[in-house]
């Protein structure tokens, strides 16, 4: 009787590894369909590499318009992908850049500059767009954009890609941002 358990064990193990064996054997490699042909099938994404610029600081927040990713941070300098820190094609970016997300190229017209007294801390750390894609906001903690005095929260127009008037913000940081094509709301540690 020991023995008749003995052998459905090895019986039941030899079974279930060649049924594993036969599995990665034949199994080929899975992937998603990014481009399905039906209406009804759900988007995919796959895990294809994507290039994209490098910073060299930190992105703290970033928004899609489009095709255009813009991205906010602590940063000084940006580069394309695969290009060590200060190598070829090292470009000065003060806190906040664009790039195209189907590339990864850095976005050469949208070029501004954010900076605050005290760049220690997030000097941009949000960014929302209005739905309809033509205005750009950005909080944090800065002190100018484009040289001009901006406190803590600005505007961009995406049209123009030019800094907007009478966004001049908040008595201490802006850590959050969201916008309708109206209004937008701002959150943080201010209190006027």
């Amino acid at each position: 009787m020991v023995f008749r358990v003995r052998i459905q064990q090895v019986v039941s193990m030899i079974v279930a590894l060649s049924v594993v064996g036969a599995l990665v054997v034949s199994s080929a490699p899975v992937q998603a369909d990014t481009a399905p042909p039906s209406s009804k099938t759900l988007e995919t994404v796959s895990a294809d590499p994507l290039p994209t610029v490098q910073v060299d600081g930190m992105v703290w927040d970033q928004v899609l318009v489009g095709n255009k990713v813009y991205a906010v941070g602590t940063f000084a300098e940006a580069r394309p992908a695969g290009v060590a820190l200060g190598g070829k094609g090292t470009v000065k970016r003060a806190n906040i850049l664009a790039f195209d997300i189907r590339t990864g190229v850095l976005d050469t017209v949208f070029v501004h500059s954010i900076t605050a007294k005290n760049p220690s801390k997030k000097v941009v750390a949000a960014v929302t767009a209005s739905p309809d894609g033509t205005r750009l906001y950005v909080g944090g903690t800065f002190d100018a954009v484009d040289g001009q005095s901006r406190s803590n929260f600005a505007a961009f127009d995406l049209k123009t890609n030019k800094l907007l008037k009478g966004f001049d913000g908040t008595s201490n940081s802006v850590m959050a941002l969201a916008a309708t094509n109206e209004r937008v709301y701002v959150g943080g540690g201010f209190s006027k």
